[in-house]
């Protein structure tokens, strides 16, 4: 079966078809059996399939195992264990210098799968998604992950966790989570696994879970003393503490983990940080202290070359709006429109463009655009994210005596906001950040 689902990843990397492939070797449907393991076929033939493929003929008929292979990969997953990433990037880099092919299957699955799990791990998130989908995911199934060793199974069960947290889909993210937790894991993995469920909880809007996942795993690295990490729960404790209205507690929280990741001079996990605190100082009307905090993060983001940028901008953009620097705000404008970013990103620039209409005195515009926007979001989930907004718009509408329009926006917003998610004085286009994982 596995030399069947490496001529189909190798023929589909090349843009080959199947009709192109076995043309003047098998037939099509011959090939086709070939490739979905219903057959084998013969050395000859194989042979044939490999040099169209240009790959090595040992690619498609050995099951050798290399000893010197499994100790790079065995010393990688180990270091992994340890967090100590750079370690497993040298075991890999180790790899792939003496073999351009790996001829034995399981050993090219751990490969690829202790491979993808270092892009994460290094932020390199769209390449890590890309190599899962595009070669691991072609290469294997759950039951070729199941007869590989246990770690690697873990390995294999965050990866579909990553993938699936960083695509919203907080549901498959849960199932991936629980099943590693019943499969069984180190403590260390254990309070990595909890912070996640809370991560997961949280993108469900189910706060109280969160919660306390977020605290298990909290108390779970105090209890391994690993001191990065602790901070990491606080800033996403903070966090929660702010989806829920408790905003002193939240500053409280934020502020420790603002110390500790100071005193470990992590400026990357501080961006998160300031960001979080940037909203509860405009919260506050400290705009000042807000606008410094977030001029602080696309700095350092700039400087080190990491991190989404899009967020902070839409916060500096509202904030200098609701300072009446309409001109400094352009600028920001022109600067994120410049950028790569996503739908969310897209709806809440349009509204900020909607709003310096408002503070031009173009009220017609303002109403006109935010109307049409409105109406024409089509994934739910955004409305999470402007509850506090269209209240704004509902009352807005409603000062101008136009009451059956304010009813159907106020209505809108109370609608999301039954879960407790948001509040009057939260309202900003811009969102908390919590770093993708603990260990940042």
């Amino acid at each position: 079966m596995y030399i069947g689902k490496r001529i189909k990843k190798i023929r589909e990397q090349q843009g080959l078809t199947r009709k192109q492939l076995a043309h003047g070797i098998v037939s099509y449907s011959y090939l086709s059996n070939i490739e979905n393991g219903i057959t084998q076929g013969s050395p000859e033939i194989l042979s044939l399939l490999a040099e169209r493929l240009q790959i090595p003929p040992f690619y498609l008929n050995s099951q050798t195992q290399i000893k010197e292979l499994n100790f790079d990969i065995q010393k990688a997953a180990d270091a992994i264990k340890q967090q100590d990433i750079f370690t497993a990037r040298k075991h890999v880099i180790n790899i792939e210098k003496n073999y351009k092919f790996i001829p034995n299957f399981k050993q090219e699955i751990c490969y690829l799968i202790i491979k993808v799990f270092i892009l994460f791990r290094e932020l390199k998130y769209v390449r890590a998604i890309n190599l899962f989908r595009n070669e691991l995911s072609l290469l294997c199934s759950e039951d070729d992950i199941r007869l590989l060793n246990q770690d690697i199974q873990h390995l294999y069960n965050l990866l579909k966790v990553f993938t699936f947290l960083k695509q919203r889909n907080f549901n498959q993210g849960l199932y991936y989570i629980k099943k590693s937790l019943v499969l069984g894991c180190s403590d260390i993995q254990k309070a990595e696994l909890f912070f996640y469920l809370a991560y997961c909880y949280r993108g469900n809007h189910q706060y109280l879970g969160a919660i306390n996942q977020a605290r298990k795993s909290l108390l779970k690295f105090k209890e391994l003393d690993s001191f990065k990490t602790q901070y990491h729960c606080l800033n996403l404790l903070g966090t929660l503490y702010w989806d829920t209205k408790r905003t002193e507690a939240s500053e409280l929280l934020l502020l420790e983990s603002r110390n500790m990741a100071k005193k470990d001079e992590n400026l990357f996990f501080l961006t998160y940080n300031y960001v979080n605190l940037s909203l509860i100082y405009a919260a506050k009307q400290q705009e000042n202290l807000s606008y410094k905090l977030i001029k602080d993060v696309i700095e350092i983001r700039e400087n080190l070359k990491q991190g989404d940028l899009s967020n902070p901008y839409i916060l500096i953009i509202e904030l200098l709006i609701k300072s009446g620097n309409l001109s400094e705000a352009q600028y920001h404008i022109d600067k994120l429109q410049a950028m790569e970013y996503d739908g969310r990103t897209s709806l809440m620039l349009q509204i900020l463009i909607a709003k310096m209409e408002l503070k031009k005195g173009k009220e017609k515009a303002y109403e006109e655009q935010v109307s049409h926007l409105l109406s024409t979001i089509s994934d739910e989930q955004y409305f999470y994210d402007i509850t506090s907004f269209m209240l704004e718009f509902g009352k807005h509408l409603k000062r101008k005596k136009r009451y059956k329009d304010a009813c159907f926006h106020i209505e809108q917003a109370l609608k999301y906001t039954t879960s407790g998610v948001g509040s009057s004085e939260q309202n900003f286009l811009g969102k908390t950040e919590v770093p993708f994982s603990p260990f940042i």
